[in-house]
């Protein structure tokens, strides 16, 4: 682990979580942000639009949960959370379906490997949501699992995560919420990224993604989840994007320079080729000032910038040249490329490795009036 911040509470923006067992990390997690947790609840309780209708599919999907074996260890870290924070565990699930932030997510081959970068973002104040830290780290027998976190939500839930040999990115959705009331047993976006987050890399395909979601039963919302894995001498990407009882998956390509992206609207070629997916897409006219023309752009900006860099993905990372890999991309984006990628509502901006000569490794930058080359941390997993 390499650090460099320092945090007005504590001495980094990462945050060990304590405790023997997983749970034990979760309680300790849920006393740590209790404050910010119980105002997402009162917020909750206040919020009118579309509110009453996210907490009832809440308790009905935290019913379905209870008898669905796959869902045993979420619960138990759930449970532990609202146990710590001083919630109920029902007041837990609202906050798991509470998901309106956004971001964008892009998944490139390089000479040496795979980078996942991830620009974490969210109108609603999303500096006083990464307070006090921004990242948990889980620790375990088999490694550490980390999560870039909001303070409101359960961690590896949404957001970016990583563990050795695996990178994990989340992307909201606009979707329609027709007949959501009518599903008979609800999942949840959040509960399904979850269980993608705590998978083992070798465990973790598409058509094992696949089968915890048709297990959970039908998603009441939606996402786009992009996974990098390590399975013994390949490295691999997939996105794969759900919503009801639909799904889409897209693989990376073999060749250098291949790349996958994704904002916050189910992918306009998935609409243009007929995936079944994109029939529970927010129509445009529905979005707020002309959101879907923004998202449209959005893409096209990512497109015109993977070719502008394409030269630059036949690098071939080493040891000696990893940490100036990771400053140099964060700088760019933060640098020549802020006015396509920075805006007010980015909290923070994740830039991950799986690499055949360096293993993992991801940094992590926020906006700040810090020099370009300042970074929260590079956490390296070899």
């Amino acid at each position: 682990m390499t650090n460099f911040a320092n945090n007005e509470r504590f001495s980094s923006p990462l945050y060990h979580a304590k405790g023997t067992s997983l749970a034990e990390q979760y309680e300790d997690t849920g006393r740590l942000f209790g404050e910010y947790i119980r105002a997402a609840v009162a917020r909750v309780r206040r919020r009118r639009k579309g509110a009453a209708l996210r907490r009832a599919v809440a308790e009905r999907a935290l019913a379905c949960l209870v008898a669905t074996p796959v869902a045993s260890e979420f619960l138990r870290c759930l449970r532990a959370w609202a146990r710590g924070a001083a919630i109920s565990e029902l007041e837990a699930m609202w906050l798991m379906a509470d998901n309106f932030g956004g971001c964008q997510t892009v998944a490139v081959r390089y000479g040496s490997g795979v980078a996942l970068l991830h620009t974490e973002e969210d109108a609603e104040n999303v500096q006083a949501r990464m307070r006090p830290v921004h990242t948990i780290v889980f620790s375990e027998p088999s490694g550490t699992s980390n999560s870039l976190v909001y303070n409101d939500m359960l961690p590896g839930a949404a957001l970016y995560g990583w563990k050795k040999d695996m990178l994990t990115a989340v992307d909201t959705l606009y979707l329609s919420e027709h007949g959501v009331d009518e599903i008979e047993r609800p999942a949840l976006a959040n509960v399904i990224s979850w269980l993608v987050w705590r998978m083992q890399p070798e465990d973790a395909s598409a058509e094992a993604v696949q089968a915890h979601i048709a297990e959970l039963g039908e998603v009441a919302d939606g996402y786009t989840i992009q996974v990098v894995r390590r399975t013994g001498a390949t490295i691999d990407a997939y996105k794969i994007t759900f919503a009801r009882g639909d799904t889409a998956v897209e693989h990376l390509g073999d060749g250098v320079g291949a790349y996958l992206r994704q904002v916050n609207i189910i992918d306009p070629d998935y609409i243009a080729t007929g995936e079944p997916v994109a029939a529970w897409r927010l129509p445009p006219r529905n979005m707020y000032r002309g959101y879907w023309r923004h998202f449209l752009d959005r893409l096209a900006t990512i497109d015109r910038t993977m070719a502008r860099y394409a030269p630059y993905t036949a690098t071939v990372l080493s040891k000696e040249t990893l940490e100036r890999s990771h400053r140099n991309v964060q700088a760019t984006l933060f640098g020549d490329l802020r006015s396509e990628f920075i805006n007010s509502d980015v909290g923070a901006v994740c830039v991950g490795f799986l690499d055949q000569r360096c293993g993992t490794s991801v940094s992590c930058k926020v906006p700040d009036h810090r020099p370009l080359e300042s970074l929260e941390y590079i956490d390296i997993l070899e």
